[in-house]
């Protein structure tokens, strides 16, 4: 795969999907006091999120940041899910980490 695939939205996803994986909120607690962490809430999917990252989609994330679906991570959270031992999907668009907790199940 080479840098002009990488512009192709969908193979893009595709890349994405594959380096999505959990991991523990511990590993990413140092990287959030850096202000590199980015949560993704469950109403939006978490690899077009990071197509969008990848992609300089500024006006998409700029529409997320203002109606409250992303949001950098504060400490104040990062230290509740330290205690809960958070285990979020993640995906790295550098200079982020995206993360996504799990979706609520219905009812």
């Amino acid at each position: 795969m080479n840098d002009s695939d990488l512009k192709n939205p969908e193979v893009l996803k595709q890349k994405l999907n594959l380096d999505t994986a959990r991991i523990g909120w511990s590993l990413l607690a140092d990287y959030q006091k850096e202000g590199g962490v980015i949560e993704v809430m469950p109403q939006l999917d978490l690899i077009d999120v990071a197509t969008a990252f990848a992609l300089d989609s500024s006006e998409n994330v700029k529409q997320w940041l203002e109606l409250g679906l992303i949001q950098k991570v504060d400490s104040q959270q990062s230290e509740l899910w330290l205690q809960e031992s958070l285990e979020p999907w993640a995906v790295v668009v550098a200079p982020w980490v995206l993360i996504q907790r799990d979706k609520p199940l219905p009812g």
